[in-house]
């Protein structure tokens, strides 16, 4: 592709990604013509080394792709498979109101609870059914990551007794950005561990591959995309358990006297806009809420 369109490329390597990671590809958007002209040739650049990009190399699922100066700002590229966004970041790293987000990749699908139960009648047919089951209530239930699934430990969800616990500690060795936090643990899925514990060699990974060892943060991604597939969820990937966590926390908070900001610790997230951005809008609340004005 000529490099003198770049909004075309970045376009078709847009729909390379989807056609290369499915559930878990980084999503590349338009708009880059409006970026300066020497903006837009580093992009190229990073964008290329990036198609080069082994993920099973990063646990976290994340690659850095330099720091340059462009007009006397350093602007630091990072692509997220994840969250599927690139973000540069401002001199001042630190500060989150210096950080700016650019080229944002299209959202995974909020689960609905007839989803989640279809979801959870399909895992129940497949080789592992005990263990699919903490995977889909790991990721709709608690919000957790890909990449913490597959790192999750069981030291994280145990108590020194042996229990499970009422909280999973998700630490930050295994959390993005070494965003670890405590995550309280929803009845469902501490149900669903107690059984997984009692077929399952401690210590060790939560969630093991057939083999016995720790689960690639690929595997479970192309997990949840086979899943999703055979339920024919379009749109949906392994993020859809996150951001159906984040937005059913965020509707609730009302009831429980919490605010946005406890929502923001449970995810893990730097800063609430991050948190906010996660949110699916309710069409027909809001449709209620003008109703009363």
């Amino acid at each position: 592709m000529d490099d003198s369109n770049p909004t075309a490329r970045v376009q078709a390597l847009n729909d390379a990604f989807r056609r290369s990671f499915v559930g878990g590809a980084v999503v590349l958007t338009a708009g880059v013509a409006a970026m300066p002209a020497d903006l837009r040739r580093l992009l190229l650049r990073k964008v290329r080394a990036f198609e080069a990009f082994d993920e099973d190399n990063d646990p976290h699922g994340e690659h850095d792709l330099g720091v340059v100066e462009i007009g006397g700002v350093r602007y630091f590229w990072k692509i997220d498979y994840y969250d599927r966004e690139m973000e540069t970041l401002s001199p001042d790293a630190a500060d989150p109101t210096m950080t700016t987000r650019v080229l944002p990749g299209k959202q995974a699908k909020v689960v609905s609870p007839l989803m989640l139960r279809r979801m959870l009648r399909q895992g129940s047919r497949s080789p592992y059914p005990i263990r699919s089951r903490a995977m889909v209530l790991l990721s709709v239930k608690a919000g957790l990551r890909a990449c913490e699934i597959a790192r999750l430990d069981w030291s994280m969800v145990l108590e020194a007794s042996g229990e499970v616990a009422e909280v999973i500690a998700v630490r930050d060795a295994i959390a993005k950005n070494r965003s670890g936090r405590r995550v309280p643990m929803h009845p469902d899925l501490r149900r669903a561990l107690k059984r997984l514990l009692r077929e399952s060699e401690v210590p060790g990974p939560v969630i093991r591959s057939a083999r016995g060892g720790s689960l690639r943060p690929t595997s479970v991604v192309n997990w949840f995309a086979a899943l999703f597939a055979k339920l024919g969820y379009e749109g949906c990937s392994s993020h859809s358990g996150r951001r159906t966590f984040i937005t059913r926390a965020a509707r609730n908070i009302h009831r429980t006297g919490c605010s946005l900001r406890d929502v923001q610790l449970l995810a893990g997230h730097r800063s609430i806009e991050t948190t906010e951005r996660y949110i699916d809008g309710d069409t027909r609340g809001q449709r209620r809420l003008v109703g009363l004005l």
